[in-house]
């Protein structure tokens, strides 16, 4: 009887042991996937927030935002636990996302996703690049330019965003 005991006590310590273990396993695992999911909040704020930064001037200026720490411009981790993300702008929006990982920043104001080779655009040009050109889709690696410039259109001088590669 008193092994019995004995024996019985050991498996149930035995199963504590692994109930705890698991429980812990599952709190790292559980924090890890937290922190890669962290690191791409953190991108999709920091694209947005330069954007809406450029939104705010009144005047002419340019940005590269980069991948390489030794390039001058915004840096952004060009990998998330090792893997690649990717980066959607939109004219109202940034989206990054990673496997099923998805987080969306909106702008301020709308920016125009094409680069401009022109100071002077009349009305139906602006809309008939800003249809053309919605959205650009990037992998983490890619550069892209944030550029405030001052454009002419129909409606006189104006300052425009624009989102580039």
């Amino acid at each position: 009887m008193i092994m019995l005991d004995f024996i019985t006590s050991k498996i149930a310590m035995m199963i504590a042991a692994v109930i705890i273990l698991t429980s812990v396993l599952g709190i790292f695992a559980w924090q890890r996937e937290d922190s890669k999911a962290l690191e791409l909040r953190n991108i999709a704020d920091e694209i947005s927030n330069s954007i809406n930064e450029f939104n705010s001037i009144s005047g002419e200026t340019k940005v590269n935002v980069t991948f390489e720490k030794s390039n001058e411009g915004i840096y952004l981790n060009p990998k998330v636990d090792g893997e690649d993300y990717e980066i959607i702008i939109t004219q109202s929006e940034v989206i990054v996302r990673q496997n099923d990982r998805l987080f969306l920043r909106n702008f301020i104001s709308s920016v125009h996703i094409w680069e401009p080779n022109s100071e002077f655009y009349d009305k139906d040009e602006i809309k008939d690049n800003d249809s053309k050109s919605p959205q650009q889709e990037l992998r983490s690696g890619e550069d892209f330019q944030i550029y405030r410039k001052l454009v002419n259109s129909g409606e006189g001088k104006q300052y425009m965003t624009f989102v580039y590669t």
